[in-house]
């Protein structure tokens, strides 16, 4: 069943929140679990939560994924690794933050006011706006904490997706 990286598992609450159904599972590679545990640890000292909202991917789920999103009209390149599918190695995850004494979601991005570029670690650097600064700031958190914990972005440098540095 899916559990939070310490192995308490989510409530339903947590589910609605996060849009979890409840038959998903999440696998991980074993390699990049301590790894996780080390990065939760330090979110934590900053009243941060870490939840991984996904991880393997098979090669015909990202096939599907795709297909989809052409099938819609939507863009593909440069939104999904169509090369290097990192997730169906059990290497790669995305993830979420919350904060702990609230439970609220901490967002890192404007999607539906800054578009699919949000997404991309920097794409705050010179922002001028309260929100624009703070999405900035939580953006370099989670790089340096993500950093340290020897996992990083991944080559489109999404900054919700992390993945065991070199594969």
């Amino acid at each position: 069943d899916l559990v939070n990286i310490d192995g308490s598992p989510l409530t339903k609450a947590d589910r609605e929140r996060l849009y979890i159904a409840d038959e998903n599972e999440i696998y991980v590679s074993p390699i990049l679990i301590p790894k996780l545990i080390l990065a939760k640890t330090a979110f934590k000292r900053h009243n941060i939560g870490l939840i991984i909202k996904d991880g393997f991917r098979s090669l015909e789920l990202y096939k599907m994924i795709i297909n989809m999103r052409r099938s819609k009209g939507w863009q593909v390149e440069g939104l999904i690794s169509t090369d290097r599918q990192p997730h169906a190695t059990g290497l790669a995850v995305d993830v979420t933050l919350f904060d702990l004494k609230t439970g609220k979601d901490i967002w890192n991005r404007n999607q539906t006011k800054d578009g699919d570029d949000a997404r991309f670690l920097g794409f705050y650097e010179n922002a001028t706006d309260p929100a624009g600064r703070e999405f900035h700031r939580i953006q370099m958190l989670m790089f340096q904490i993500f950093e340290q914990s020897d996992i990083g972005p991944g080559g489109l440098k999404e900054v919700w997706h992390v993945e065991l540095k070199g594969i």
